[in-house]
């Protein structure tokens, strides 16, 4: 059998909410796309398999899309995207790998699965968590969701012009000011998926893995 690492990716960026494993796949950006089609090649190899479509994972020493909200929150030039209020659905990585490792241990189910956390926070929350973890005042002016996204981009084109190696913020940006969130009741029905991680407690353990010596 085989057990493969997708991601609710596959779903693209406006899809119904929630979001089920019947949603149709319509991502545009390679990432998407990319397992999009892994999960065709594996359908038709004739092997038994189990998908599992993550959702954004984080937990203590993960920096991609996370060390730069932390420093610019830590700096007092953090600025919510839009309204704040849209709803992001993260996935700490102990719940992810215990995902995993349900997978591994069951028969192929030839079918996907979401896999997600507990619940949702907006991005409002999420980021003022982030500054009461860093002892940080609580960010309170708003930029437009396009200024924000072609502002990063012109960043790494300037950056790149620059000879340095910059992180491409753009989809990270798009992925904090999206308001999305997935349905793993089948993970939890069919798997005996049971997430535990909350945001306080994942939150806390990123910044603390970012921010802290040793």
């Amino acid at each position: 059998k085989f057990v493969y690492a997708s991601s609710v990716s596959v779903y693209g960026f406006d899809p119904k909410l929630p979001v089920f494993e019947s949603c149709g796949l319509n991502a545009k950006d390679a990432y998407g796309l990319s397992k999009i089609k892994s999960e065709e090649y594996i359908r038709k190899s004739g092997i038994g398999y189990t998908f599992l479509r993550p959702t954004v994972v984080y937990g203590a020493g993960f920096e991609t899309g996370f060390k730069p909200v932390i420093n610019l929150i830590k700096s007092g030039r953090m600025k919510i995207i839009g309204d704040g209020k849209n709803r992001l659905h993260f996935v700490h990585a102990k719940d992810c790998a215990s995902a995993f490792y349900l997978a591994a241990i069951k028969k192929p189910f030839n079918d996907a699965f979401n896999i997600g956390g507990p619940g949702v926070i907006t991005q409002q929350e999420a980021v003022a968590l982030v500054a009461k973890c860093l002892g940080a005042d609580t960010p309170n002016k708003h930029v437009n969701k396009r200024i924000a996204i072609w502002g990063a981009r012109l960043s790494y084109l300037i950056g790149r012009l620059k000879g340095k190696n910059p992180q491409m913020l753009a989809r990270y940006i798009k992925v904090i000011s999206s308001d999305r969130y997935y349905d793993i009741s089948k993970a939890k029905m069919l798997l005996g998926y049971r997430p535990s991680v909350g945001y306080e407690e994942g939150i806390k353990e990123v910044v603390d893995s970012l921010t802290k010596p040793g």
